[in-house]
């Protein structure tokens, strides 16, 4: 008997959130099954028994993300080369009437390739990408690959990342800022504006105790405001650890002892890379103990967040949008990162997103922390 069926494939926890989410509204999916597949792209054990059960079925797929040497080369082959149609991905077309695929990423190996063999099948399906972050609305980005990284996927069949949103498979976006997303990535698709899911915790009692469990861990913050670091690798940035803990100690030691510092670590950043910032300064790691690798946005309104700093992750915009954050601070052009033009001006919009470019500038958003506890203790004053 023939099924439609819906996949959402990710890759990050943002991205099992957001499945989670979509997976539970009837509006989206009415297929009849809907199946989660998983590779965990972060350094971080994940316990997916808090999502499972909000689907029909899933698939975990291990191997070359973490295999070193021809074992990878092996698993590339089978899940995202020219052997993928014996995968256990593949297999989910099989006696499909329908297909419905969420991608969050669809530049990811694995997504890219399944994208590629439902187009070359010529299977009925529907490909919705789902925004994952900023990267999103950046423009179109070429890639530049080595001689020999190029010749070794080719002879796989491996497709080579660019810029997500690249593939010609996508049919729809759902993005929250429409006007955001650049003319070269609408082309013919239909957009569709994204709720921020975050922004409804209604639907986090469907996680089953996962909400209750991140509360006990945060039940004995001293109330005071947090500044709040949102930690990036730096493989990924290019900025040097040692650049980052001088910012971090700068704010540490300026923004004044009536704010809570507290830092966020990416999943995919090294465990112990805030140790020695937090001897220093007696800053915060807001490890959530088992629940490290869990978006800041869930546990945001648990905390009372005054400012949200960062390089340029997106979670500080969603912090403002569903209003977690009184502020967000963007600090990559402090580090002369570039960030593209359209999302920065976007991002700019907001008064109450920040964007230093100097250390001037860092000074004034220093300065108005100071300025708001002034006023925070006035009112507290007035109140009594």
């Amino acid at each position: 008997m023939t099924k439609r069926r819906a996949l959402f494939i990710c890759f990050t926890p943002f991205h099992l959130f957001h499945a989670c989410y979509y997976a539970s509204q009837d509006c989206w999916t009415k297929e009849d099954e809907r199946v989660l597949v998983w590779q965990n792209t972060s350094d971080s054990e994940i316990d997916l028994r808090y999502f499972v059960h909000l689907f029909s079925g899933y698939l975990e797929i291990r191997g070359f993300q973490r295999e070193r040497g021809i074992r990878r080369q092996v698993h590339k082959l089978i899940d995202a080369g020219r052997l993928f149609r014996f995968s256990r991905l593949a297999a989910y077309t099989e006696n499909a009437s329908e297909l419905i695929v969420f991608s969050f990423n669809d530049q990811e190996l694995i997504n890219s390739r399944f994208l590629a063999y439902i187009q070359e099948k010529g299977l009925k399906a529907r490909s919705i990408l789902v925004e994952e972050g900023l990267g999103t609305y950046a423009g179109a980005i070429r890639r530049e690959y080595t001689i020999t990284a190029r010749l070794v996927n080719k002879l796989l069949g491996v497709h080579l990342p660019q810029g997500i949103g690249s593939s010609p498979v996508i049919d729809i976006l759902l993005v929250k800022h429409p006007e955001w997303m650049p003319g070269e990535k609408l082309c013919a698709r239909e957009v569709i504006r994204q709720s921020n899911i975050f922004a409804d915790p209604a639907w986090f009692g469907r996680l089953g105790t996962l909400e209750n469990k991140v509360r006990h861990i945060l039940r004995e913050t001293d109330h005071k405001r947090t500044v709040l670091w949102l930690g990036q690798p730096n493989q990924e940035t290019g900025v040097s650890t040692e650049d980052e803990k001088a910012l971090l100690l700068y704010l540490c030691n300026n923004m004044g002892s009536e704010y809570r510092f507290a830092i966020k670590r990416h999943p995919r950043e090294e465990t112990h890379k805030y140790d020695d910032i937090a001897r220093q300064t007696g800053a915060e790691q807001l490890e959530l103990g088992e629940f490290s690798w869990m978006p800041v946005e869930f546990a945001a309104h648990m905390l009372d967040v005054f400012m949200a700093v960062t390089l340029y992750s997106s979670a500080p915009v969603n912090l403002l949008e569903i209003g977690a954050a009184e502020y967000a601070v963007y600090t990559y052009k402090l580090f002369d990162l570039t960030l593209d033009e359209s999302l920065s001006a976007h991002i700019a919009r907001d008064q109450r997103a920040l964007i230093p470019c100097s250390g001037h500038e860092l000074k004034a958003v220093v300065d108005l922390g100071r300025t708001e506890n002034r006023r925070k203790r006035q009112k507290d004053r007035w109140h009594e």
